[in-house]
Formats: C-alpha cells, sequence, structure tokens
C-alpha cells in the first residue's frame, strides 16, 4: 500500500482544512491509551497496579491517582473520534465513579502549588510524553 503525503494546500477549501493543524499535531504526540498511561505513572512511582485501583488511602496511592487523573484529563489524547478522556473512561481504569474523577481532577489543581507535587508532576509529564511542551499543564 502507497503513503499519501498530503498538505494544507491539499486539503483547502474542504471541510477537513480546519482541521489539518490538529491531525498534523497527533502525527507528531505520542498517544497513550489509558491503560497504559496508568501503568506508566505506577512503574515511575513505584506503586503497584493493584493497590492503584484498590481501596487504600495512603497517600502514595491518593497522589497517583490524582496525578494520572489530571494527566488523563488535561493532556488531549486521540482515541475513540474524540480529543478528551471523559470521566467515566478516567474512573473506569481505576474502577472509581466520575465524581470521583472531578475530586482528583481538583486536588491535583490544589496541590500544584507545592513544590513537592509539583515537580513529580512534572517528572513524570517529561517521562511520559518527553518533551517541554506539555508542562504548560503545571502552569
Amino acid at each position: 500500500m502507497e503513503r499519501i503525503l498530503l498538505t494544507k494546500e491539499d486539503l483547502k477549501g474542504t471541510i477537513y482544512e480546519s482541521h489539518f493543524d490538529n491531525l498534523k499535531a497527533l502525527t507528531q504526540k505520542k498517544v497513550f491509551n489509558l491503560e497504559q498511561l496508568a501503568n506508566t505513572i505506577c512503574s515511575i512511582l513505584e506503586v503497584d497496579f493493584k493497590d492503584f485501583i484498590g481501596k487504600s488511602r495512603k497517600r502514595e496511592l491518593v497522589n497517583a491517582r490524582s496525578i494520572f487523573s489530571y494527566i488523563a484529563r488535561n493532556i488531549d489524547t486521540y482515541e475513540n473520534g474524540m480529543f478528551k478522556n471523559s470521566l467515566r473512561e478516567i474512573g473506569e481504569v481505576m474502577n472509581r465513579d466520575h465524581s470521583t474523577i472531578v475530586h482528583l481532577v481538583s486536588r491535583a489543581e490544589h496541590e500544584k502549588i507545592y513544590p513537592d507535587f509539583r515537580n513529580e508532576l512534572k517528572e513524570i509529564i517529561n517521562t511520559v510524553y518527553g518533551n517541554e511542551d506539555e508542562l504548560k499543564l503545571i502552569a
């Protein structure tokens, strides 16, 4: 099968013209499904995945869940024709309800003011995505 390269000029005047920049960005990004992202975060934070999806409220597990929820909700991924992960989809990975995900994302937003949490979040985003582009989420 031959690959065809399209430019923005090729799409000029079509309904796809406005989506060209988004499609171009997608091809240059690492895209993870949510399970891969959760496993990666667990390995970086040295947390067992079974504990991560379990019911424990230990600080390190809550931090891991919060970081995962924050990254999964805020970093654009492209799956199933959508750019944002829904609260339900994020919750399914951890066996949690969507309202818990809202709380975890909110918690991460508030925790970003603390240098330790902020550095941990920055390190994980750098490790997972390998570039500085996604670090705007921390600002």
